[in-house]
């Protein structure tokens, strides 16, 4: 079984983080990495374009303005990708700049989930998680792969929901695994899940939804769920806890392969 991951991002915004996010889902049984490169984008659409506050390639959905806080400059970003990407040979980083009726390079991310899945079909993956690099998928005691094969054989896709966790930014000085800071709240499974898809029997994917041939199953935040980091806790209604529901043994690898890191910002 070979198992894939694809996330469509911004590489100065995620540049911090990436190759903590590579190393754990390794870690967990991922094989390969599809990450298409939308760094080029200049205008806002569709779902995000409410959010008056966004600025393409500079503050993001959740008001964070990355382009001040990476403090590195495009040519620093572009050699710590390449480099990631020699020292990791199953990272492929696809260039994702499509443009609309104007020629504005814009997000477009449901057609990246639609070309990244036909890109699949013509490869030997079995099975792709689809996240986004501030999600880090978690199981309760199973690998990822043991995970699928305990599955229906006639499962295309798992539905799978989330624990919100304080945002990367307000944690420069920690591995990502390492902050606890999680809100009170948790969401049905039904309410913006990620997938993990078959993708022989997925007949399409968008950034919440999919459908494809047999059964979807719709997972229960005690065995399978991703810890998303996001959250900014300056809204007096997000109460905050500490939980820590990670695998200890996969934290510990993560915090020993840390010190060698291509970009160890966290000193």
């Amino acid at each position: 079984m070979k198992i894939a991951i694809h996330s469509v991002f911004i590489v100065k915004e995620n540049i911090l983080f990436l190759e903590e996010w590579i190393d754990y889902h390794i870690q967990i049984g991922v094989d390969e990495f599809y990450l298409y490169d939308n760094s080029r984008v200049e205008k806002v659409v569709g779902f995000n374009a409410p959010k008056k506050f966004m600025i393409p390639g500079k503050i993001n959905k959740y008001n964070i303005n990355f382009d001040k806080i990476v403090n590195m400059t495009d040519k620093e970003i572009s050699n710590t990708l390449l480099k990631i990407q020699d020292k990791y040979k199953n990272v492929n980083i696809i260039e994702w700049s499509p443009k609309d009726n104007d020629g504005n390079i814009v997000h477009f991310q449901s057609k990246a989930h639609k070309d990244c899945l036909h890109r699949l079909k013509k490869t030997d993956i079995d099975w792709c998680v689809s996240i986004d690099i501030d999600e880090f998928i978690v199981l309760k005691d199973k690998g990822l792969k043991e995970y699928i094969r305990s599955l229906d054989l006639l499962t295309y896709a798992c539905m799978i929901s989330q624990y919100r966790f304080e945002t990367r930014f307000n944690n420069l000085n920690k591995l990502i695994t390492q902050v606890n800071k999680s809100t009170y709240n948790t969401w049905d499974v039904s309410h913006s899940p990620k997938y993990i898809y078959n993708v022989k029997r997925t007949n399409g994917v968008e950034v919440h939804s999919c459908n494809g041939i047999g059964k979807l199953i719709k997972t229960n935040l005690n065995e399978i769920w991703f810890n998303h980091y996001n959250i900014n806790f300056n809204n007096p209604e997000d109460k905050s806890k500490e939980l820590s529901n990670m695998n200890p043994d996969i934290l510990s690898i993560i915090e020993k392969n840390s010190k060698n890191y291509i970009l160890n910002h966290y000193e």
